[in-house]
């Protein structure tokens, strides 16, 4: 029986957003990589939300840039990288778009997305940058961490100086003429609103009311770290 093979279209116009994911990959292509969660919309009230306890050492994609995870998952939405379903805000991981993201600014060898069990649930991860042979899979790390928490070292090239440029410059030039910047400023945080990511070079001030859900603060301390 022949197989059929539906080829997964991305759109130029996402190109634009994605380009800026791949200019950052390659800006920390000899820097120690790592992994993060595919970050999800918001879909409960604040007092159901329970943490995540792998994210202590494995933390959702946006918290590498400063972003919150919803904003982080609009902006992968835009990308096509996941989808958001208007009604419930239920994303979806589009692990071909991952893929077609490296093939498309050859970076294959420094994104990978990937599912894991980890605490009893089936969780999206994407590697971001290269990472040692003790490092290929996500439920690993989380095991050894579980271990020994001391023995999970981050990287310190990501989630420093060079993210929060990432998003001061590259990703703020691409909002500049783009609703999503309307939509960011609306996604639903609860959590600090302690700001210091200045975004108000696209006309907004993002240190202000609302705004300030948007992106968390660079100086709070990296997971695991302290720092």
């Amino acid at each position: 029986m022949l197989k059929t093979y539906v080829h997964f279209r991305m759109s130029v116009r996402g190109a634009v957003y994605r380009k800026v994911l791949a200019s950052f990959l390659l800006e920390i292509a000899h820097q120690g990589g790592w992994w993060y969660r595919i970050p999800k919309m918001s879909t409960k009230v604040p007092h159901k939300v329970k943490a995540f306890l792998p994210d202590k050492i494995m933390p959702h994609f946006g918290r590498v840039f400063g972003l919150t995870e919803d904003a982080a998952a609009l902006l992968l939405e835009r990308m096509e990288l996941v989808s958001i379903n208007s009604a419930t805000n239920l994303t979806r991981v589009l692990p071909k778009g991952w893929e077609q993201l490296g093939a498309e600014f050859g970076v294959e060898c420094l994104v990978e997305a990937q599912k894991s069990r980890v605490c009893d649930k089936d969780v999206w991860y994407v590697r971001l940058g290269r990472v040692s042979a003790d490092c290929l899979y996500p439920v690993k790390i989380w095991s050894k961490y579980k271990k020994s928490a001391s023995s999970v070292v981050l990287p310190l090239a990501i989630g420093n100086r060079r993210s929060t440029a990432f998003v001061t410059k590259e990703l703020v030039s691409i909002l500049k003429d783009s609703q999503l910047f309307d939509k960011l400023v609306q996604t639903r945080y609860f959590g600090s609103t302690d700001c210091t990511i200045d975004l108000s070079k696209i006309g907004r001030t993002i240190t202000s009311g609302r705004s300030q859900r948007v992106v968390r603060s660079c100086k709070e301390p990296w997971p695991g770290t302290g720092r």
